[in-house]
């Protein structure tokens, strides 16, 4: 059965057509964004990286206070523990490393709040910051 899922899955992926212009386009490589399965497949591996990354932290005593992560961008809040007595660009490097040794086909950029003039990250859409609003503003000045 497992046999037969693989296969399947492998041929719908090699096989997508696509139209355009009234002219038909094979998908040469990789999944085609308009595959539904090929999403399902992204979120699967990444929620097993997830894992991986969690795990690999864990054992370097990096401690997580939030992971959280939307289609392909993690955001992670940090903290407690031996972490402490490094600064956040040798933390942030330390985890970038381990979560570059996962899977070779994921390597990760990252951000942290004294990276950042006014200690605002980006995340999506949004700015986000730890703390009261006037701590943010009194940091700026």
């Amino acid at each position: 059965m497992i046999i037969a899922i693989k296969y399947t899955i492998l041929e719908i992926l090699k096989n997508h057509v696509c139209k355009f212009n009234e002219k038909l386009y094979k998908q040469l490589k990789r999944g085609a964004i308009g595959v539904s399965l090929a999403g399902r497949l992204a979120n699967t591996f990444m929620v097993w990286w997830d894992q991986q990354l969690i795990n690999e932290l864990q054992k370097n005593r990096i401690h997580l206070k939030l992971y959280s992560r939307y289609v392909d961008d993690v955001f992670c809040v940090l903290g407690g523990g031996p972490i402490e007595i490094l600064d956040g660009k040798e933390l942030w490097s330390q985890v970038q490393q381990i979560a570059n040794s996962i899977h070779e086909s994921i390597q990760v950029t990252f951000d942290y709040p004294e990276n950042i003039d006014d200690v605002r990250m980006a995340v999506l859409d949004l700015k986000v910051w730890m703390g009261k609003t006037d701590d943010v503003v009194k940091k700026k000045k």
